[in-house]
């Protein structure tokens, strides 16, 4: 047919009647043609590579239960498009235009000012297909006759369904895109570490756990997750987030306050609740909400210099984002509440902060491009970075994608990896704030500052961040430290290392006279 429908006909020469016995619209393989329909029956299937027309791995279809489309990679669920709603909820969201193609014209299209009107006239040179790499494409042929691809997904390694796994947070503009959110920690660190992210993140510590003194939440922006579970009208933000602490199956909460229909008719505030394991989180997502997801205050507050978390980073001491928090030698951190993004500086310069890794005391920060961090490489006092500042850069300008399709892009090259010395005792005005390091007390240092200091029997330790009893302490260069030695022992060590230098000064120039003097005996 002129649809590019292949249909085979049974026909009755008696009765003068047709049926159709088999058409190629109701038994697609790889690609959708305007007339057909997207049903809960069809089901479009990848070839298995681009020459080979057998069936792939991968599938399209329609979720009628969730109202969206599904893309499958044999029986694991690979992508699903977005359902547009208040909650924030995942998945890429489709465009009106193609949904309403998919439905055969007969949805109701969402109108924008780009396509004002939507009319099937404008699908006559248009096809879909569910490619052998698992993307969905939509094109178009062009006035050159050549099939244009006009859209497609998933595109970034974000848009796969759950990319991170259970509570890992996506960041598509990030090198190394998955991390766990604060408060959780990978379930299979080894697996994790390898660039495997699929078995996601689980809680350091329960919720309603006798361990955990209180729970609060992580006030995270512009965040993309699963949909919720359940949802009340709520008088107020309050409210709703007292009716997650008051369930112990709550994992976050979400609240929209009330808003004001084009009518004039007022819509009452909404609280949404996740009653179970959060899925699909992605941050720095254009039409993402304000999340608040529960955790344990003692899993992101270790001491109360800590300055706590910033959108999905922790920021552990001594890093500083501000006076009353972190040490002050380390305040180089600026975090906006707004957008939850955390920023490093440097005399001017602001760089954003992708991760954070306090096991090891690293930082990644992200240059504009890979041109300027080509550009910082070749110059290091770009950074400004001087000799006496507390970090220093471990790498430059990794591009390492892994092993993953070429057909999804990813955001790579453009990070730098900067390190942090350990620091010096914490400082202080009054015994009160040495209270979270047990064996110091606060007294003046020979630098005039008030720090600290341990007790004569343990010394301090700036990568345990603890008063150590000698000889257990962490080998590291802490010049605080090294100034409590007492001057005689330091007078001592440097006289005996004297004496012993001479001695052996000595008896090298005694071989070497008595070697010279043998053949003159012989």
């Amino acid at each position: 047919m002129d649809t590019g429908n292949l249909v085979v006909i049974d026909e009755d020469d008696e009765e003068h009647l047709m049926g159709t016995v088999w058409q190629s619209f109701e038994n697609p393989t790889d690609t959708f043609l305007p007339g057909m329909k997207m049903d809960e029956d069809m089901v479009l299937i990848s070839w298995q590579s681009y020459d080979d027309p057998a069936s792939g791995n991968f599938s399209f279809q329609l979720d009628q239960e969730a109202n969206q489309f599904v893309i499958w990679k044999r029986s694991i669920r690979y992508w699903r498009s977005g359902v547009s709603d208040h909650s924030g909820s995942s998945g890429s969201e489709m465009p009106s235009a193609i949904s309403y193609f998919l439905s055969n014209f007969t949805s109701t299209p969402v109108r924008n000012d780009s396509v004002p009107y939507l009319t099937s006239s404008l699908y006559t040179n248009t096809r879909m297909v569910m490619s052998f790499a698992g993307q969905i494409q939509y094109h178009q042929l062009d006035t050159e006759k050549i099939w244009s691809l006009i859209w497609a997904q998933p595109r970034t390694r974000c848009g796969l369904y759950n990319a991170c796994g259970n509570f890992g947070s996506c960041n598509s503009n990030n090198e190394e895109v998955c991390k766990c959110l604060p408060g959780f920690q990978p379930v299979s660190p080894e697996y994790w570490n390898s660039g495997d992210n699929s078995r996601g993140c689980t809680r350091r510590s329960p919720l309603c756990s006798n361990n955990a003194v209180k729970d609060t939440f992580l006030n995270l922006k512009m965040m993309r997750v699963t949909n919720p579970d359940a949802q009340f009208k709520a008088k107020n933000e309050i409210e709703c987030k007292m009716e997650c602490l008051n369930n112990c199956q709550c994992e976050a909460f979400l609240y929209e306050e009330a808003q004001t229909t084009k009518g004039g008719e007022s819509e009452s505030a909404t609280c949404w609740i996740w009653t179970d394991d959060l899925r699909d989180i992605q941050e720095e997502y254009d039409s993402g909400r304000d999340l608040n997801v529960r955790i344990s205050v003692s899993d992101t507050d270790s001491t109360t210099r800590t300055c706590g978390t910033c959108g999905t980073n922790l920021i552990p001491y001594p890093l500083s984002t501000g006076p009353k928090c972190g040490d002050p030698t380390y305040l180089n951190f600026y975090c906006n509440i707004s957008s939850g993004q955390l920023s490093f500086t440097a005399r001017g310069d602001a760089y954003r902060v992708t991760k954070i890794n306090p096991a090891i005391h690293t930082f990644v920060i992200e240059t504009e491009s890979a041109d300027s961090c080509k550009a910082i490489k070749s110059n290091d006092n770009l950074l400004h970075l001087s000799q006496s500042s507390p970090f220093h850069v471990i790498r430059w300008c990794n591009a390492d994608l892994g092993n993953f399709s070429t057909t999804v892009s990813f955001k790579a090259g453009d990070e730098v990896e900067i390190g942090w010395d350990p620091p010096p005792e914490p400082t202080c005005f009054s015994s009160s704030d040495c209270k979270d390091w047990p064996n110091s007390a606060c007294s003046v240092t020979v630098d005039g500052k008030k720090r600290c200091l341990c007790n004569a029997h343990s010394r301090w330790d700036g990568l345990k961040l603890n008063c150590t009893e000698a000889g257990h302490y962490s080998k590291q260069t802490d010049s605080s430290s090294i100034g409590k030695i007492p001057l005689s022992l330091i007078i001592a060590v440097a006289l005996i290392s004297l004496i012993a230098l001479a001695i052996l000064s000595s008896t090298i120039i005694c071989i070497y006279l008595q070697r010279r003097r043998m053949p003159r005996l012989q």
